[in-house]
């Protein structure tokens, strides 16, 4: 398909989120995509993943680097989206985002994430 110019393919049945991340990503150009960058707030975490908020989640499956303070070290590594929630559930007030995995990340930054966690859980224990 990309040899005859197609570079995204979209096949219904498919969500409004993935129709908006195709239109927008195939609408931009290349350098757009590598270098996009936002802010986002992670409203759950483990050594494991995370969830983060995000107004127009990415796609189930995309990557993403992943860059956070965690209390004045960085931590650096990738993340896969292994789901997306777009839409707030009735009655709930859950905010739109993605959930992730993590890969990617040295031991180092393993044991940072380790480290932070369990600071942040010592703070609400009885």
């Amino acid at each position: 398909m990309r040899d005859v110019g197609v570079d995204w393919v979209l096949w219904a049945p498919f969500s409004d989120t993935k129709l908006r991340y195709v239109v927008r990503s195939a609408s931009a150009q290349r350098e757009e995509l590598v270098h996009r960058r936002e802010v986002a707030v992670v409203s759950s975490l483990s050594p494991r993943g995370a969830f983060i908020e995000l107004s127009e989640p990415l796609e189930e499956g995309s990557s993403l680097r992943i860059e956070m303070d965690l209390g004045g070290a960085l931590y650096r590594g990738f993340g896969r989206v292994v789901y997306a929630q777009s839409e707030s559930r009735a009655g709930t007030s859950e905010p739109t985002g993605v959930g992730v995995t993590f890969y990617g990340a040295g031991r180092e930054e393993e044991r940072l994430l380790r480290k932070s966690i369990g600071e942040l859980e010592f703070r609400f224990r009885p």
